[in-house]
This record gives structure tokens, C-alpha cells and sequence, in this order.
């Protein structure tokens, strides 16, 4: 258990008041919140980068900014040789991360010629060329392409899950940090609160059934899921999530050409808009078209709530314990 209790004045206006306590086996960490909420100073005060603020992870550590804090009077090559040479430890090879992060011509540029996804690549890679224990990470794949970003987090995951660094990594998806961290922070006004972002997206997992470089099929709750995004695989078991914004209600499997998944599951709870008066539940005309109805479904042990738009509840009737289709 580490337990993390970060108290610092940021300005007159603004305070950080973070406590948290991270688990054994949170060795992936993802920290969200809206803009403002005090993500970044948490990661400079954990750094140790603010000399009145020792870090409290007791460790070396590696920072990346999201505008990557490169050395501009350097070449690329030359700011990864400054890290190699005093890094703390050697873990990593230069031409396979080159490869992997697919930044091999940049070697011979100016730092100031690179592009914003370049630069966020380099960044990292000096980074981890440091051989820190910790590395903490500000939106450090922002500017990078999905399928690259999907590669670069899946690698990080690896290096994890063979303990060879901890990260703690600030990001705005909400799907990313679900998909790759162990556990999930949300500040807000540089306070810790109890994590509602995560209802926007679904995790689904379960055994491998089949993996190709396109595709990654899986079983949850007893039925085959298929996924060509956003899917990772752990421990021969897949990994997904989901945005509730993607996904789709049918009382019947839908025929839809868009739909590669439909997952099986049954209505547990509708709740209406807070507009809603007990005494007017039966006149749908008090809902207004513009609100949404949360219908939330369970599956064995999945339960997770999808919103639907009044005309779309008012369509499929549906009621507590129904049967319905997840489609997405």
C-alpha cells in the first residue's frame, strides 16, 4: 500500500488537497478530472520537480510534460544521449523503442523541426532511456495518432506488467486510462472525489477466443465479443471498453451492418429524468424530448447503465426485467 497525501498552495486561488492510498497491485495508475482540477500540479509536487515539495514515492522518477520539455539546442540523438548517460538504470534499447515508437528518421533533427506527435514520441523515449522507477506522464500521447497511441500504451502496460517501471499517467480519456491502468483517480478543484467519469465508458473482458492484427475476440459472460479497437490482451484474457455514447438498445438482435457486437443482458433499473414527478410517471409528455432515460442492464456479474433519448424509451417500452441487446 502507498499512501499519497499531497497538500500545497498553488496560487492564491487555488489549493491542492490530494489523499489517496494506491493498492499492491496499482502499478498503472490514471488520473483524470476536468480542466483546472489540479492533475499536473499533482504530478509536479509527486515528481519532486518543485524543490520545496520533495517527491513522497521515495523513488527516481521520470517526468513528461505534454509539451514535452525537450532540449532545444540538442538533435534529437543528442538529448537521448544526455539520458542514456545519466540514467539510473539501463532497461531499454534504443533501436527497438526507435522502431516501436516509429521515430527512427527524427534521430538527426533539430527538435524545433519536429511536429507535436514527434516530439511527445522523443519525449517519452528519453524518458524511459532514463531507466527512472516511476514515470508520470501529463497527456504524454496527445498529439499522437490513435493506432500509434494504442501501440505506445500497450507497450508501457508491458514494461509494467514486467515490473519494470510504475506509472501514473494524466489523460482526458476516460476509455485509454480504463483500459490500461489499474486504478483510476479523479480530481476535482484539487480534491480527490469518488470516480463518476468511469460510467461514461464499459469495460468488458473475459477469456481469449482468438487473436489476429486486425481483431481480438473474446468471451464475457458467456457470449463472444469481437473488437478491432480500443482491446488489449492480459494474461490470455481480453480487455475493451466501451463508450455508453457508442452503444445501442434492441428488445431483438439487430440485422444493422454498423453493429459488430450485441451483447445479451437483461433490465434492471430505468430511471427517469429528475424532471419527473412521481405522480406524473405515466404521462411521457413531461419528459421533454432532449432528455435521457438511464436504462441500466445486468449480465451475470456486469451491470452498467446506457442513456437513451425519450423517443427511443418510449419505442422499446422497455421495464425491469426485460431482455435487451447492447448493441454497439
Amino acid at each position: 500500500m502507498l499512501h499519497i497525501n499531497v497538500k500545497r498552495k498553488i496560487s492564491a486561488q487555488f489549493s491542492l488537497q490530494a489523499e489517496f492510498t494506491l493498492a499492491p497491485h496499482s502499478q498503472f495508475v490514471g488520473v483524470c478530472g476536468p480542466s483546472g482540477a489540479g492533475k499536473t500540479s499533482l504530478l509536479r509536487c509527486l515528481s519532486g520537480v518543485d524543490k520545496a515539495y520533495p517527491s513522497p514515492l521515495c523513488a527516481t522518477v521520470g517526468l513528461v510534460f505534454q509539451d514535452s520539455l525537450l532540449f532545444p539546442h540538442l538533435t534529437v540523438a543528442e538529448n537521448f544521449a544526455l539520458a542514456q548517460r545519466y540514467a539510473h538504470r539501463t532497461l531499454f534499447d534504443l533501436p527497438e523503442l526507435l522502431n516501436l515508437f516509429a521515430i527512427e528518421h527524427t534521430l538527426a533533427m533539430d527538435v524545433t523541426k519536429l511536429s507535436g506527435g514527434e516530439r511527445q514520441r522523443v519525449a517519452l523515449v528519453r524518458a524511459l532511456l532514463n531507466g527512472a522507477e516511476w514515470l508520470l506522464l501529463d497527456e504524454p500521447l496527445s498529439a499522437v495518432d490513435e493506432n500509434r497511441s494504442q501501440i505506445i500504451l500497450a507497450f508501457l502496460r508491458h514494461c509494467v506488467d514486467q515490473q519494470k517501471l510504475r506509472i501514473i499517467m494524466v489523460s482526458h480519456d476516460i476509455g485509454e486510462l480504463l483500459l490500461y491502468c489499474d486504478e483510476l483517480i479523479e480530481l476535482n478543484n484539487g480534491q480527490v472525489q469518488p470516480s463518476a467519469s468511469s460510467t461514461s465508458v464499459v469495460k468488458f473482458s473475459g477469456p481469449l477466443q482468438h487473436v489476429n492484427d486486425h481483431q481480438i475476440s473474446f468471451s464475457c459472460e458467456q457470449q463472444s465479443l469481437s473488437f478491432y479497437q480500443r482491446v488489449r490482451v492480459e494474461n490470455n484474457r481480453g480487455v475493451a471498453v466501451v463508450a455508453v455514447s457508442q452503444m445501442r438498445l434492441s428488445r431483438q438482435r439487430s440485422s444493422h451492418l454498423g453493429v459488430i457486437n450485441q451483447f445479451h443482458a437483461f433490465v434492471s433499473a430505468v430511471t427517469l429524468p429528475t424532471q419527473l414527478t412521481k405522480a406524473a410517471t405515466t404521462a411521457a409528455t413531461t419528459v421533454t424530448r432532449t432528455q435521457q432515460v438511464i436504462i441500466t442492464v445486468t449480465q451475470g456479474d456486469m451491470t452498467f447503465s446506457v442513456p437513451v433519448m425519450r423517443p427511443i424509451w418510449e419505442k422499446l417500452q422497455l421495464q425491469v426485467g426485460d431482455s435487451v441487446y447492447v448493441c454497439f
